[in-house]
Formats: structure tokens, C-alpha cells, sequence
């Protein structure tokens, strides 16, 4: 993946700037249309603002640029969760002192070229985020990850450098 990234021609549209930190947001067409999932989302996929909030302090102090980064599989003329999310995320950066920038609905491969560059990446949930955050690795970047909220998913999406030890404990 890192060598198909690298054969892609740096451009501002396909490379991230390198003082911002990405932000991965799962958003779109399964935010908008499970009926199972609250205000709140699918914590395997979209994150709580809070997570956001709670990390401002391990995010470098001299990255003071957040690009949100988003799509949906299916396109649509509006969804209105999904904007809202974006929103309350957002609007976290930017009570922090960040400069938030948003770049929504680019094409899937656009986007995987652009936060496989990233050099400072916020992995979310699902796996898309998680083989994004492995990308960004490959590639020399720093990731900040979303720990697994459920045990089965720890050994398919662990975290780079999460502290449980081998027989799969938090301790």
C-alpha cells in the first residue's frame, strides 16, 4: 500500500500539510441509516467527541491545524447526523485553539492516498480507520489510536503500541 501511496504525485490535493493532524470520521450512509445506532453512533465506527477532547494533550503541541477527513459509501443529497457530527467534532478542535479544515466527499482513493500521508493521523473506529492507521505507519507517520471497544475486535484492530500484554489483559 505505502509503494502505491509513493507512486502518486505529491500535490496539495493528495498530500496533507505536514504541520495538521488528520482526522479519520466515519460518517455517512451506515451513520444515517441504522436505525440501531443513537445519537451517539456505533462506537466500533464513529467515536464520541469526548475521545477527541480527552487526547487533545497527546496530540503535538506544535500541530495546531485538524483537517476532518469524511465520506459516505453512498452518496446523498444530505445527512443530517453525519453533519451534526461533524460539527460537534469540529467545533471540539476549534474550542482548543485549532484551525479546523474540512475535507468531505473526495473520492475513496483520493482520501486513502491524502491520510496515508499523513504525518500526524487520529485513527476512529472500524477497520477502514485501522488499515488507514497502518498506512500512515508504513508510510513514517505518527498515528493516534482508537482502542477496540469490544474484546473480539482487540487481536483484528490493535492498537500500534497498546499495552496489553500477551495473554490479551489490560494489566
Amino acid at each position: 500500500m505505502a509503494d502505491i501511496i509513493r507512486g502518486y504525485p505529491d500535490s496539495p490535493f493528495l498530500t496533507p500539510p505536514q504541520d495538521a493532524l488528520v482526522v479519520h470520521l466515519r460518517v455517512g450512509d451506515v451513520w444515517e441509516d441504522d436505525p440501531q445506532w443513537n445519537k451517539n453512533g456505533n462506537p466500533f465506527y464513529q467515536v464520541p467527541v469526548s475521545y477527541f477532547e480527552d487526547r487533545m494533550p497527546l496530540y503535538p503541541s506544535d500541530v495546531r491545524r485538524a483537517v476532518l477527513v469524511g465520506g459516505a459509501w453512498v452518496p446523498s443529497p444530505t445527512y443530517p447526523r453525519s453533519s451534526a457530527y461533524i460539527d460537534r467534532v469540529a467545533a471540539a478542535f476549534t474550542a482548543h485553539g485549532y484551525e479546523v479544515e474540512l475535507r468531505l466527499g473526495a473520492a475513496p482513493d483520493d482520501d486513502i492516498i491524502y491520510m496515508g500521508r499523513a504525518k500526524h493521523f487520529v485513527q476512529t473506529g472500524g477497520g477502514f480507520s485501522f488499515m488507514l492507521a497502518q498506512t500512515v505507519i508504513w508510510m513514517g507517520g505518527q498515528v493516534f489510536c482508537y482502542p477496540p471497544q469490544r474484546e473480539e475486535d482487540w487481536d483484528r484492530f490493535p492498537c500500534p503500541g497498546d499495552e496489553r500484554d500477551d495473554n490479551g489483559d489490560d494489566d
